[in-house]
Parts: structure tokens; sequence; C-alpha cells
């Protein structure tokens, strides 16, 4: 996500509090954990706001992001598709 302050970790792509959209699952949540497995060098992720069910560590590239209003998939480039949010909103 385009963010104002310095990630918390550097060299990933999603950081606390921002919120993720799950293709395979069709929901959304907000970054809770960050995990940086160094042997594979992968960033994994926990989401809160997901039913128990979903409660897993997330790669990277399963996540895309997602609306902070609305919490639907969102490309941050454009309006939102769901709400009409827009980057512009943001800053």
């Amino acid at each position: 996500m385009t963010r104002q302050n310095a990630s918390t970790f550097p060299n990933h792509k999603y950081d606390f509090g921002d919120r993720v959209f799950v293709p395979r699952i069709g929901r959304a949540g907000t970054i809770e954990g960050i995990w940086h497995r160094s042997n594979e060098d992968t960033w994994q992720y926990r989401l809160s706001d997901l039913p128990h069910l979903f409660d897993a560590w997330w790669l990277e590239e399963q996540l895309e992001p997602a609306c902070p209003r609305c919490f639907a998939p969102w490309d941050e480039k454009t309006h939102c598709k769901c709400c009409g949010l827009s980057p512009d909103d943001l800053s």
C-alpha cells in the first residue's frame, strides 16, 4: 500500500494496519502480524477481521490491497468500485 511514513520493515509490500484482500477466500482483513521467513526469503502476514477458520499466515503474493473504507479489492490508483473512495481522499 502507498504510505506516508517509512515501513516498519524494509523490502516488503504491506505494513501493520494495512487492509488487504485475500482472493482465495474472498475476504479482507487488517495486517496484525508480519513474519519474514529468511530461509525462503518470503514475507507472511497474519490478518485480523477474518473468521477463525481462516486464522493463518498468508504469503505476500496471496494478498491484494483492499479499500480502507469498505475492504473491497482496490488497486489504489482509481476510485474504489464498491464505495467510491478516491486515492486523493487518503492524502
